[in-house]
């Protein structure tokens, strides 16, 4: 009897121009997260940059804010 194991799929990869359409920032924007080291880095085959997506959802899943208490203040009606 033989016991074959399906190796781990391949991560979907994303090229620059699909993160910027994805996460809907300018290119100057990206390309400074980038140099600032605040996204995840891509990947270089050629000479193409690709994205994992799994580590671009990881990393957005990590800037998740808490949303703050509703107040009760007066103007609270106008947001």
């Amino acid at each position: 009897m033989t016991i074959s194991v399906k190796p781990d799929p391949l991560p979907q990869l994303m090229t620059y121009q699909e993160v910027l359409d994805w996460l809907g920032v300018s290119k100057s924007t990206f390309a400074r997260w980038t140099r600032e080291g605040k996204v995840p880095p891509g990947i270089k085959l050629g000479r193409h940059v690709f994205f994992r997506q799994d580590e671009l959802l990881a990393w957005l899943e990590s800037r998740k804010v808490s949303q703050p208490a509703p107040s009760s203040g007066p103007y609270d009606e106008w947001r």
